[in-house]
C-alpha cells in the first residue's frame, strides 16, 4: 500500500503481528524477505512499534519496500523472541487529555494527549504511544507512534505526547481509533520496571477534529483547558449598547 500523498508517498507492506506466547514480549522485529517472482530483491525489517507486546495483544507492523522494483511476494519471520523481563503488574496509563486533530493542506493527522503521573512514589520512564486508526469496515488506514516529551515524569508531574500518524488506505475517512501506553516506573529497589496491563488499549468512536490549515498550533495549545488559554483578570466587560 502507498504511505502518505503525492510524491512522498511511499510502498510499505502492512504486517498484523499477534502475540500467541502467553508471555509479554519484548518489541518483535519482522523481517520480509522481498521477491519479484523466484527473483530475491532483497529484505526489509521493522520492529512492532510498541515498547513490550503483551500476551494475546496485536498490533499493526509497516515495512518499507524498494521504490524502483516490482514486489510480487514476500515470506515473512520473527527474529528471536525475547521475554521482557522486570516486569509487574498495575493499574493502565491512560491519556488525562487527548485529542486527534486534522491539519494541513494534505489533512495530515496527528494524535496529541497529556499524561500525568498518578503515583505518589514511583517516577515514570520511557512513555510511548502507539496509535491506530480504522475505516468503517475495521480495517487499520492509519498508523503512528511518539514518545513522552520528559523523559522522566515525577509524581504528580505531567508531560505531553504528539504522535504523527502515517495514513494509508486511500481517501477513507476515519471511523475509530485508538492508542496504547508503554510506560516504566524507576524506583531504587528494581530498577526500571515495565508496567504491564491487560486493558490498556484505549478505543475512540469517530474521526479527527479538523482546525484551519493556517493555524499553528502545539501539542500545548491543543491540550490547553480555556483558563490556561485566557487570563479572565484581564477581560474587561464594556458597557452594554442596544443592538
Amino acid at each position: 500500500m502507498l504511505v502518505g500523498s503525492g510524491s512522498s508517498a511511499r510502498a510499505k507492506l502492512l504486517v498484523t503481528v499477534r502475540n500467541e506466547t502467553g508471555k509479554p514480549l519484548d518489541a518483535p522485529r519482522i523481517v520480509a524477505a522481498l521477491y519479484d517472482g523466484d527473483n530475491k530483491l532483497g529484505s526489509a525489517s521493522e520492529s512492532v512499534p510498541v515498547g513490550v507486546l503483551m500476551p494475546g495483544e496485536s498490533a499493526p507492523v509497516l515495512l518499507d519496500l524498494p521504490r524502483d522494483k516490482n514486489v510480487t511476494r514476500q515470506t515473512l519471520e520473527v527474529q528471536r523472541l525475547s521475554v521482557a523481563d522486570r516486569i509487574v503488574e498495575g493499574p493502565r496509563l491512560a491519556f488525562s487529555r487527548v485529542r486527534l486533530a486534522q491539519q494541513g493542506a494534505k489533512g495530515d493527522v496527528r494524535m496529541v494527549g497529556r499524561v500525568v503521573n498518578p503515583r505518589k512514589d514511583e517516577t515514570l520512564s520511557g512513555v510511548d504511544a502507539m496509535v491506530t486508526l480504522y475505516d468503517e469496515a475495521g480495517s487499520v488506514i492509519g498508523l503512528g507512534r511518539g514518545y513522552a516529551g520528559a523523559s522522566k515524569i515525577e509524581p504528580g508531574e505531567r508531560t505531553a505526547l504528539d504522535v504523527r500518524i502515517d495514513r494509508f488506505g486511500g481517501a477513507a475517512p476515519v471511523a475509530a481509533w485508538d492508542y496504547r501506553l508503554t510506560y516504566y516506573i524507576d524506583s531504587a529497589q528494581n530498577g526500571r520496571t515495565a508496567v504491564l496491563s491487560t486493558d490498556r488499549v484505549v478505543r475512540t468512536a469517530g474521526g479527527p477534529e479538523i482546525f484551519n490549515a493556517d493555524l499553528r498550533m502545539s501539542a500545548e495549545d491543543l491540550l490547553a483547558d480555556e483558563s490556561e488559554r485566557f487570563d479572565l483578570g484581564q477581560l474587561e466587560l464594556l458597557p452594554l449598547a442596544p443592538g
